[in-house]
């Protein structure tokens, strides 16, 4: 009995595996039948295109990220280029700066150190250390004083532009350093004659009127022979400021119907807004 068992699963288990090659076989057969087929090769097809689009996609991104990235880089190295080159004009460009100043200072000490040369009148070379630029009726402070020999009442010049001009007196002297009254103040009265007819008169400031002066008590007979630009210089008659001193010239001319005399308006020859030095005379000069 048990003999004609085993020979049942025996037979049995024989019949299983020839199934099963059966089976192999015919799955075979499909996948080689399928393997050219149309089907197949378009699927295929599609397939390795998505793929294709799908790793194109990732490379862009990949690659415009890092291009993003090196721009960013360059644009940073661009940006501190560019802000060292601005640090560095800005230098430069101070330093041209001094450079045009100093030569500029240069020039005008080497034009007043000439002139002083030339001065035949004892006189002292000083610098302006104080004024007010908006007020060209305030007092003025040079750098020297009694130390040097300055006295009150001394006469100041000053040479400009190619012209030797009145500036004002020593009002105020210190051991080092003195005050100047400018010629606008209406206090000072200055002797003087018109350079080309001789006619005389008395100079003196508007004060806060404007920045020019008065001459009065001209003959109105002189009219006709004064114009409009003539200069006026200091007469030096009973007056503390030397001979022959330009002033101003002539801007206009006015008088009434019944004044005995002209009243002159002038245009002083030293602009008071660009002084830096002066000359602070101490003997006396003629014509």
């Amino acid at each position: 009995m048990a003999k004609r068992r085993y020979s049942g699963i025996k037979k049995n288990s024989k019949v299983l595996k020839g199934a099963i090659i059966c089976v192999l076989l015919v799955v075979a057969s499909l996948f080689i039948t399928f393997t050219d087929s149309p089907l197949l090769t378009i699927a295929k097809n599609s397939g390795l295109t998505v793929v294709s689009i799908f790793q194109k996609g990732i490379s862009s991104i990949v690659s415009g990220t890092k291009g993003k990235l090196n721009a960013m880089s360059e644009l940073q190295e661009l940006q501190k280029a560019h802000d060292d080159a601005l640090e560095r004009l800005n230098v430069y460009t101070g330093i041209e700066r001094y450079v045009t100043e100093l030569k500029k200072e240069n020039e005008i000490l080497r034009s007043q150190l000439e002139f002083s040369g030339n001065i035949e009148t004892d006189h002292i070379p000083c610098e302006i250390i104080s004024k007010d630029p908006e007020n060209l009726f305030a007092s003025i402070v040079i750098d020297k004083g009694a130390k040097e020999g300055i006295e009150k009442n001394m006469a100041v010049t000053a040479y400009q532009d190619g012209i030797y001009g009145l500036v004002g007196k020593v009002v105020n002297v210190g051991h080092s350093s003195s005050i100047v009254m400018p010629i606008f103040d209406s206090t000072s009265y200055i002797s003087a004659r018109l350079q080309s007819g001789r006619y005389e008169g008395l100079v003196n400031g508007a004060g806060g009127a404007g920045d020019y002066l008065i001459m009065n008590y001209v003959k109105k007979t002189a009219r006709s022979e004064i114009s409009t630009g003539d200069m006026i210089i200091s007469s030096g008659m009973k007056s503390i400021y030397p001979k022959g001193l330009n002033i101003g010239r002539v801007n206009s001319v006015r008088s009434g119907d019944y004044d005995t005399s002209l009243e002159i308006e002038i245009h002083p020859v030293i602009d008071f807004s660009k002084l830096e030095y002066v000359y602070v005379i101490t003997g006396k000069e003629d014509d």
